[in-house]
């Protein structure tokens, strides 16, 4: 059997529902220099439930050096996790009318996830074996 799939179908199943209710479009920009950032977290958000059609991956247009959530469409519920994943502060988290959201007005995701240098995953669930 192919383990990936397993874990992701129990993660459907046990899934957090309202994250399932909110049906938000993720996006998830790298703006680290480290290649590969935004695969890893989407991985892990597939494992937490979200479904990969659910889930856009790509590269910020410049390095941030913090995270941030943009949440584009009031998907509050959504956001607040995903701040809890990335161990970041609900502060984190801002409306388009903010500023710092002003460079991803045009993105696609309802939420726009971007992982800065001090971008740290629940990383016990990453880099198991380490």
């Amino acid at each position: 059997a192919d383990w990936d799939e397993v874990e992701e179908l129990k993660a459907q199943v046990f899934s957090d529902g309202k994250i399932q209710a909110e049906e938000a479009l993720v996006e998830l920009q790298n703006a680290t220099e480290e290649p590969g950032l935004a695969e890893e977290f989407a991985s892990f958000l597939r494992k937490q439930g979200i479904p990969a059609e659910d889930l856009l991956v790509g590269d910020a247009p410049t390095v941030y050096s913090r995270s941030l959530i943009v949440d584009r469409r009031g998907k509050e519920y959504t956001a607040k996790k995903l701040a809890d994943w990335l161990n970041l502060p609900s502060d984190r988290i801002v409306a388009t009318s903010d500023p710092e959201a002003r460079a991803f007005a045009d993105a696609t995701g309802d939420i726009v996830v971007i992982l800065g240098s001090d971008a740290r995953l629940a990383t016990a669930a990453i880099t198991s074996g380490e």
